[in-house]
C-alpha cells in the first residue's frame, strides 16, 4: 500500500513539473525487470481528447547506454489530472507569450500515463540491459507528437542502475493503477463540427433496455464529462418511458459555452469551453458488454445541440459510439 501511494505521488509530482509530455520516465532510474511510468501525451492537446489509449495501441523500446534496442511490455495505461486549482490548470487560461509556456497547453487538459514492463513481451524475462544512462520510446498511431519544450515521444530518459527484478507483478500489485483505468462505455460526441461557431449545450435523450443491466444493480446510466473542464454543468434523471424501456435525460450546459479550439487567444475567454470538451461518456452496469451499444438509442427526435440562445442548431447532431 505505501509503495503505491508513493508512486502516485511521483506521478503527480512529474505531471506538474513537465509539459503535455514528460522528459523522463519516472521513476528517473531502474533495473532490468523493474517498471516505469511515463507521461506520454496530452489527452486533448495530443490524443483530441476522445481516443482511449489501451497498451496494445502502444509499443515501447529502450535503447541502453551500449545502443542496443529492446522491445519493452507496455502494462497500463490511465490519464492523470491536475487538481483544478493548480498552477498547471489555472496558467493554461493565461495565454500570453510571458507566461512561461504554460500558454501553449490545453485549458485543464489531462495526462496519458503509460506503465512499462522492462521485460521482453513475448517471455516476460528481464531485459539484458547495460547498466547507464538509457532512453525510452514510444510509438502511437492514436498519438499525435510534439516537440520542443514539452519532449517528444522517442525521447523518455532512464538510467539503468545494477542487478535484475525477476517478479512479475499481480493483479494486488496494480490494484490502484487497475483502479485508473478507463471503464468500457458508451460514448455521445457531434457528428459533425463543419460551419459552427459556437455551440451552447446539449440535451440529450437515451432510451435502453433495463433488463440489459446486471442483476440487482444501482449503477444505472449516468452521463459524465471525458474533459476535466471545471465549468460543465449536467443536470440528469433516469424515466420509465412506460413501454418496457426507460431512458436517461440529461441537458449540458457551459456558462460561455464551446468554442472551436482556434479561437485560443480570440473569442475564448476564461469560462468558455472548447469544442474537444463535447465528450462525454455514458457510464452503466450492463450485463452483456458483447452487445453493449445495441441496448442503447439515442431518441433523436429529443436529443440536439442549441446555440448560446438555446435554439436548436439543426446541421449538428449528438451521435453514439464505444470508447473501445
Amino acid at each position: 500500500m505505501h509503495r503505491n501511494l508513493i508512486s502516485i505521488t511521483v506521478l503527480v509530482l512529474g505531471f506538474l513539473a513537465s509539459g503535455c509530455v514528460n522528459l523522463k520516465a519516472l521513476p528517473s532510474y531502474a533495473r532490468s525487470g523493474d517498471i516505469v511510468n511515463i507521461g506520454m501525451a496530452g489527452i486533448k492537446f495530443n490524443t483530441d481528447g476522445m481516443v482511449t489509449l489501451r497498451p496494445s495501441d502502444i509499443t515501447a523500446t529502450i535503447t541502453d547506454s551500449n545502443s542496443a534496442v529492446f522491445n519493452a511490455k507496455v502494462l497500463r495505461t490511465f490519464r492523470a489530472f491536475p487538481d483544478n486549482t493548480s498552477f498547471y490548470a489555472f496558467g493554461a487560461l493565461d495565454r500570453s507569450p510571458e507566461n512561461g509556456g504554460y500558454g501553449s497547453i490545453e485549458p485543464f487538459d489531462g495526462q496519458w500515463w503509460i506503465t512499462v514492463h522492462l521485460v521482453d513481451p513475448a517471455t516476460d524475462t528481464p531485459l539484458a540491459l547495460a547498466v547507464g544512462d538509457a532512453t525510452i520510446a514510444l510509438a502511437s498511431s492514436l498519438v499525435t507528437d510534439t516537440f520542443g519544450l514539452d519532449g517528444e515521444l522517442t525521447q523518455f530518459d532512464v538510467e539503468i542502475i545494477s542487478g535484475t527484478v525477476n517478479k512479475q507483478p499481480t493483479d494486488t500489485d496494480f490494484y490502484l493503477y487497475a483502479a485508473f483505468d478507463q471503464q468500457q462505455a458508451l460514448t455521445i460526441q457531434p457528428d459533425s463540427l463543419t460551419g459552427i461557431s459556437k455551440i451552447g449545450g446539449l440535451q440529450l435523450k437515451l432510451d435502453y433496455d433495463p433488463a440489459a443491466l446486471k442483476s440487482g444493480t444501482t449503477r444505472i446510466p449516468h452521463l459524465v464529462p471525458i474533459s476535466h473542464a471545471p465549468h460543465i454543468n449536467i443536470i440528469q434523471n433516469n424515466v420509465d418511458n412506460g413501454d418496457g424501456t426507460h431512458a436517461l435525460i440529461a441537458m449540458v450546459t457551459n456558462p460561455l459555452g464551446f468554442v472551436p479550439n482556434s479561437d485560443y487567444g480570440g473569442t475564448w475567454v476564461i469560462g468558455a469551453g472548447t469544442f474537444k470538451d463535447l465528450n462525454f461518456a455514458v457510464l452503466t452496469d450492463d450485463s452483456n458488454l458483447a452487445s453493449y451499444a445495441t441496448n442503447y438509442t439515442i431518441d433523436s427526435a429529443n436529443s440536439f445541440y442549441v446555440d448560446e440562445n438555446g435554439d436548436k442548431l439543426l446541421t449538428i447532431n449528438p451521435v453514439l459510439g464505444l470508447n473501445y
